[in-house]
């Protein structure tokens, strides 16, 4: 079991998902910077899923993470709260953390019973095949527990579309 920062009992899995703060003023790696365009993409993606090519990605753990001093380590005060890895604002219904490693920031993902939804941030905890969904509280977040074995795949719109 795992503590949050205040010491309480926060489940079986860390709440924490933090990005790591980049010092005021540092320029992210170019791929890092096409948030309009990744976000474009995402809502293409969205918007005709019929004309999208599903590559399975494999199984996945996922959790559930807010935007809150609680989830990210971030305070409200903070210039860069609610602010993902990929610099966009973070948006429950799209957001998710992962390990880029193994999913590149920016991919469009279906994630078998929560839908479509975009990589834009990582986490401290979020390594290999694991997924933090964001959600709207720290409760929900709490509620969402532990799902294992999670079907996956990244989206890219259709070649004849």
């Amino acid at each position: 079991m795992t503590s949050n920062r205040s010491g309480s009992s926060a489940g079986p899995r860390a709440l924490r998902t933090v990005a790591p703060p980049a010092p005021h003023g540092t320029v992210l790696p170019t791929a890092l910077r096409r948030t309009k365009e990744v976000v474009a993409a995402f809502e293409q993606v969205q918007e005709s899923p019929q004309r999208v090519v599903r590559r399975p990605l494999g199984e996945f753990t996922l959790t559930a993470y807010a935007v809150s001093e609680r989830s990210t380590g971030k305070r409200p005060s903070s210039p860069d709260f609610g602010i993902t890895y990929s610099g966009t604002r973070a948006q429950v219904g799209r957001t998710v953390a992962v390990d880029p490693r193994v999913i590149p920031i920016g991919t469009p993902l279906y994630i078998e019973g929560i839908g479509i939804r975009l990589a834009e941030d990582i986490g401290g905890a979020v390594k290999g095949h694991h997924i933090d969904i964001l959600v709207p509280s720290d409760d929900i977040a709490l509620r969402f527990g532990v799902k294992r074995h999670v079907a996956v795949y990244a989206l890219s719109p259709s070649p004849d579309s």
